[in-house]
Order: structure tokens, then C-alpha cells, then sequence
């Protein structure tokens, strides 16, 4: 592999090509997406039809499949559509029923039905309306987090986007990296079907938690890869290097507010600690930390 300083698409694709060899690549990142999002598909048709698409857009979200969003976002979003379901169903309608837009403008018709203090984070907004979108056509809209696009974004040396965005604006910014991600893997030989395998695996090379087929040696790699940005950043601030000692023990993080793990973002060392910062839920920003001695 490069040098644990490198960046660029190359690393991002060696391990990409890693990831994607794995013979359960499509049990574990594609079949049970599709499975999650076929009561959105039903709500999507019963919502075209004027029938009862509530209930079927319930299941969508709260059925075990679904793990891409956490229910501290989906509760509050239910909530609002049990209690105003007219507003939601036009934000839905604008969402799945348009004809003449794109992804990115069809999230940003629901972002402004939607009041903001229902889901406040842009990333967490992004993230519930991405998945929404994905009963439109889950091949070219795969589901959008925050955290992992961040990363992916500096390991692959890919300029993020403006922090005011608004979420049809991130997720613009997502699918061009997909599908910047789809060209830059068939230059290197690894030929991607779609978007959503570009997120699946930007998702395995940036978060996958437990070890696949790669022996210790590879599985450290890949933790020291994805700590490059952070470590640079902490070196760019006069703090030097962490030893390389303590990846293989770093707790998998879970915020202490809502014990979710999957917005969770690493920040770096803090003397004998870990820090983290959690972005699943509102009020949630402040780092907090684990230790790793």
C-alpha cells in the first residue's frame, strides 16, 4: 500500500478493490438495502395512487433492514408526518412524483416543506431524505452520511462542500463523487455497476467496524489509512504525531447521549484518549472521549 501520508484516489481504490472482492460484498451492502426500501416503494405507488401510503412508509423506516438511518432522525420525521400528514405528503410528492428533476432538487423541495426543528442537522437531514429518495431509484441515489463522506472526501483529496450547504446541495456534492469514484475505479482496472456500489464501498473503506477477510496486518493498514486526515491535521496544529500503537485497540465509539454509532465521527488523540464527536442526533456536537490505554 502507500504511504500512510499519501492520498489521492489511488489508496481509496486498493482498498475499495480489497472490499469489493469479498464474496459477501452483496449480502452485506446491497441486498438488504433493497429489502429495506421496498415499503417505500409501495408507500411511493399508494402515494401516486391517493391510497393509504402512511403505513407503508412507517415500515419503510422502522423495518430491521434499515440500519442506513437512525432512529433518533426517523422518530421525529414520523412524528411530524402522523401530525401533519398533508404538509408531508406535499413534500413527498415533490420528492417522488416529479418528472422533470434531479435528486439533489427533489431533496431540496422536501427541505423546504419539512420544518427545520423537526430534524435540524443538514447532515441528518441529507441523510433521511437521501434514503427517501432511494424508493425513486436506489441505483442512482444511494443513501448519504455525513461522517463518511467527510472522510472520504479528504482521504481521496476530493475538496468538500461549502459548509452552508444545504442538504440538495450535499448530496449533490455526494453523487458526483460516486460517480467520480465510478470513473476513477474503471481507470484502475475495478469496474463499479452503479452508484450505489460506489457508496457501499466508500462506506466499508471509511467505516466498516469489524475485521472481513484481511489478515491483522491489513486490518491495522486500513485503521492507520482512514486516521491520515486527522493525524495531518493534528501535526498542521503542533501536536505531533499518535503512535500507531493504539489503533488496533480503539474502542468502537458510542455516543454517551444516544448510544448510536453511526454518525460518529473520530477527531483524534487526546493525551491517553480517544475523541469523537456525534453527529445523530441534535444538541450532540460537543467531543467526547474514550480511552485507549
Amino acid at each position: 500500500m502507500a504511504d500512510e501520508h499519501s492520498g489521492g484516489w489511488g489508496p481509496f481504490i486498493e482498498w475499495a478493490v480489497r472490499f469489493y472482492e469479498m464474496a459477501n460484498f452483496d449480502e452485506e451492502e446491497r441486498e438488504y438495502k433493497f429489502r429495506a426500501i421496498e415499503p417505500l416503494m409501495r408507500a411511493r405507488e399508494m402515494l401516486a395512487d391517493a391510497g393509504p401510503w402512511q403505513t407503508e412508509l412507517h415500515q419503510g423506516l422502522t423495518n430491521n433492514s434499515n440500519n442506513l438511518v437512525s432512529h433518533w432522525v426517523f422518530v421525529p420525521f414520523l412524528d411530524w408526518l402522523d401530525a401533519h400528514p398533508e404538509d408531508a405528503a406535499k413534500g413527498l410528492r415533490a420528492l417522488w412524483l416529479g418528472s422533470d428533476q434531479g435528486g439533489p432538487e427533489r431533496i431540496e423541495a422536501l427541505h423546504e416543506v419539512m420544518p427545520k426543528e423537526v430534524v435540524p442537522g443538514r447532515g441528518s437531514r441529507c441523510n433521511l431524505f437521501a434514503y427517501l429518495l432511494g424508493a425513486l431509484d436506489p441505483l442512482a441515489y444511494p443513501n448519504y452520511r455525513i461522517t463518511a463522506m467527510r472522510l472520504a472526501f479528504e482521504l481521496t483529496r476530493t475538496p468538500p462542500p461549502d459548509p452552508s450547504s444545504s442538504p440538495g446541495a450535499l448530496y449533490e456534492h455526494a453523487i458526483a463523487f460516486f460517480d467520480e469514484m465510478v470513473s476513477e475505479a474503471r481507470a484502475r482496472g475495478l469496474n463499479l455497476r452503479d452508484r450505489l456500489d460506489a457508496q457501499s464501498l466508500m462506506w466499508c473503506v471509511t467505516q466498516w467496524q469489524d475485521p472481513p477477510s484481511f489478515t491483522a496486518e491489513q486490518w491495522d493498514e486500513l485503521l492507520i489509512y482512514r486516521t491520515i486526515p486527522s493525524r495531518l491535521r493534528l501535526e498542521k496544529r503542533g501536536a505531533g504525531k499518535p503512535s500507531k500503537s493504539p489503533v488496533r485497540r480503539r474502542p468502537h465509539p458510542v455516543c454517551p447521549l444516544c448510544a448510536e454509532d453511526q454518525e460518529v465521527t473520530f477527531i483524534g488523540p487526546v493525551g491517553d484518549r480517544w475523541e469523537f464527536v456525534c453527529e445523530a442526533g441534535p444538541g450532540h456536537s460537543e467531543p467526547y472521549e474514550f480511552s485507549h490505554g
